[in-house]
């Protein structure tokens, strides 16, 4: 045999093995997540414990939520950041913003705004809709520095747009106030509305505010808009 069927072979074997190891894995999480699902939470953590020490992201994120929530585990916060932190470092998007939560409240590590909104625009480049609305509320709520209120408008759109309702509500006040945006009363309570329909609670008073700014036909307007915003999946809201 030559010294280049050899070294072929020899790659094609590394590379069958390393693909059943990879099904393996992926098995192996599947039915961690089963289990979690199922409630059956010692099972899932059974499946995931050798995954995470293995340097498997997601099953080191999946076990860092249960140690969050205290899911078959006793809740320990610090050893949740630890595992949010392995995972969130190989770039998985959930675990950095899952870590963009413990620093924003606190929990397991000091709270540090600054720290949270670098996890938080690290989750929301990669497309994470909640890490975009907090990010984009904290450049609003002026907790990041430097302030930028065109950077807090396109964040908070971009999660607005993805159906996240409280990012859904900030953009109507946005647009409210004109704070960020250009006042707009109408899509101010188009937005306030759709949040409103999507199960956030407490909007009836900013709606009864931003009613009285509006004419019947402006009214009429921003609820149709609402409608048609809502039911095209947020690609009609103009």
């Amino acid at each position: 045999m030559t010294a280049r069927r050899y070294l072929l072979r020899t790659c094609s074997g590394f590379l069958a093995v390393l693909l059943l190891a990879g099904e393996i894995s992926a098995q192996t999480f599947d039915a961690g997540q089963a289990a979690y699902e199922a409630g059956q939470y010692q099972v899932a953590i059974e499946n995931w414990e050798p995954l995470s020490e293995q340097g498997d992201a997601r099953a080191q994120a999946s076990l860092g939520l249960m140690y969050a929530k205290g899911l078959g585990v006793e809740r320990d916060d610090k050893r949740a950041i630890q595992l949010f932190r392995l995972s969130a470092e190989q770039g998985f998007v959930d675990a950095q913003y899952y870590l963009g939560i413990g620093y924003r409240n606190g929990l397991g590590v000091p709270r540090d705004d600054w720290v949270a909104g670098l996890w938080f625009r690290r989750a929301a480049d990669q497309g994470h809709a909640k890490a975009s609305a907090v990010l984009g509320y904290l450049l609003l709520a002026k907790k990041l520095l430097p302030v930028d209120e065109n950077e807090a408008f396109t964040r908070i759109s971009f999660a607005a747009k993805a159906g996240e309702p409280p990012a859904q509500f900030n953009l109507g006040l946005m647009h409210a106030g004109g704070d960020g945006a250009p006042q707009d009363f109408v899509t101010a309570y188009m937005w306030i509305e759709i949040a409103k329909a999507n199960g956030l609670e407490d909007t009836d008073t900013y709606l009864r505010r931003i009613e009285n700014e509006l004419s019947a036909e402006e009214l009429e307007d921003a609820k149709a808009r609402a409608v048609r915003c809502r039911t095209s999946d947020y690609a009609d809201c103009e």
